[in-house]
């Protein structure tokens, strides 16, 4: 098996507050059944983590831009990590993800380079 970042972007960095209880509840309920389903198969790698809907970008020049919100459909706002036999079987979890429960959200698939640990030390 392959191991794949799946990088949630977009969504409504207010959801929380302006969602309903039964909203907030559901939403709790659909993650942890995607992630038993993950579990049950042995793919899930790591959940990850939300992140703050704000940031900064820092380029080649050291240069240091502030993320306004005017990017936030392209801004990574978590990710997770996974196991799949496939680009395509890796497709399909995501299209189950139940992070398209929030507006405007979108959801990256990238395959994992396997490097060995010689190549990894020289890329630090």
């Amino acid at each position: 098996m392959e191991q794949f970042m799946l990088l949630y972007k977009g969504g409504d960095a207010n959801w929380m507050a302006k969602a309903s209880r039964q909203e907030i509840e559901t939403s709790k309920a659909e993650w942890q059944a995607w992630v038993a389903a993950l579990q049950e198969n042995e793919q899930l790698v790591s959940l990850g983590a939300p992140l703050v809907f704000s940031g900064f970008s820092v380029d080649g020049e050291g240069i240091v831009s502030v993320i306004s919100s005017s990017q936030i459909s392209d801004l990574v706002t978590g990710y997770s990590f996974i196991k799949a036999g496939s680009m395509d079987e890796a497709i399909i979890w995501a299209k189950k993800s139940p992070y398209f429960r929030y507006p405007d959200a979108s959801v990256e698939v990238r395959q994992v380079t396997k490097m060995d640990s010689s190549e990894s030390a020289n890329q630090v």
